[in-house]
Formats: C-alpha cells, structure tokens, sequence
C-alpha cells in the first residue's frame, strides 16, 4: 500500500478553502466544501394566479429564460397551508406554486431544504400572462 501525498496544488487549495459551495455538516459546526454538487429538478410547473397579482406585466419584462426566481413559504396562507410564493430577483410577488403541486416542495422548504425556481419560457395569453418554471433543489 502506498502513502504518497499528491501535490493538489495552489488553484485547487485555494478552491477547497475559499470557494465552491459551502456546507455545514449537521450538528458538527464544521464548513465543508461541496465542489460538486448539483441542483436537483423537481418540477417542471407554472405560476399560478398571476392574473390576480397588480402590474405584473411590468415585472414579467425583464424576465428571461433560465432567470432565477425565489420561492417563499406562507404557511400562515388562510386559503392554503402549504403556499409557496413565486418572486423575481428584486421582490416582487409574481404568483405561487400551483397548489396541487405544493404539499412535497413545501415540507422540503419547511426542512430546510433550498427550494429555487428558474423561468423555462414566458408567453402571453391574451392579456393574461402565462411563465413557466422549473424548481429545483439545492442538495
């Protein structure tokens, strides 16, 4: 058996100690670096209820394909306990997760789990618009 030490280099120390994703390992307190980790894709969905949501034709411009979105929980939502509302990058309230949708994506996020959308492709319907989304799952 051999107990050579390879030379990792600098770029890659660097890397290791400064950048990539960072993790807490549960309980320990101690940051590892998760280089290779991946998003997992849950849903392929849409945006519900944006026809009830003020100007949001003005906040659906900027919007591009692959535009991050941030996913909310509203467990206090009088109409649904397991709400997720859908925002763009500055804030704004574009909708929410379809309800049937909702329950799993909701408990992940309730676990701490990071929950993200990105926009797959932005139409108009008449005058109402219609975005859809992929959401995915930091792991």
């Amino acid at each position: 058996m051999s107990t050579n030490l390879v030379n990792a280099g600098g770029e890659l120390m660097d890397f290791l100690h400064h950048g990539g994703s960072l993790t807490t390992v549960s309980g320990s307190g101690v940051s590892i670096p998760r280089p290779f980790a991946k998003p997992i894709l849950l849903l392929k969905t849409y945006i519900a209820g944006m026809f009830f949501e003020k100007n949001v034709g003005k906040f659906l411009e900027p919007l591009e394909k692959d535009s991050r979105l941030t996913l909310l929980r509203e467990p206090e939502n009088k109409y649904d306990k397991f709400a997720i509302r859908v925002q763009d990058a500055q804030g704004n309230r574009l909708g929410y997760v379809p309800r049937q949708n909702n329950m799993v994506i909701a408990n992940l996020m309730d676990a701490g789990k990071v929950v993200y959308a990105t926009v797959r492709e932005k139409r108009w319907n008449g005058n109402t618009p219609d975005v859809t989304m992929d959401l995915f799952m930091e792991d």
